[in-house]
């Protein structure tokens, strides 16, 4: 990201970084990263619908996934699970 970013800047492009507010995002590693990067970062809210389209799918995808969804409690069951 950031030798991307430093090339832009060199062909005086102003870059802004637009993710949402997740928790990955806003850590305070990542943030200081930025910060220390002078990467310029644009506040957005966590899982934002405008950013990532996929969040409208989630519902439909996660319904059958999970309907008849028991943990694994060892590795074989866990083994199986991904395997089906």
């Amino acid at each position: 990201l950031v030798p991307w970013f430093e090339e832009l800047h060199k062909k005086g492009l102003d870059v802004v970084l637009l993710e949402d507010s997740a928790p990955a995002y806003k850590s305070r590693i990542a943030t200081e990263f930025l910060e220390v990067s002078s990467i310029n970062k644009l506040p957005w809210p966590g899982h934002s619908l405008d950013i990532n389209a996929l969040e409208h799918a989630w519902p439909w995808i996660r319904r059958p996934i999970t309907k008849d969804f028991s943990p694994s409690t060892c590795e074989s069951e866990c083994r199986a699970h991904w395997l089906h």
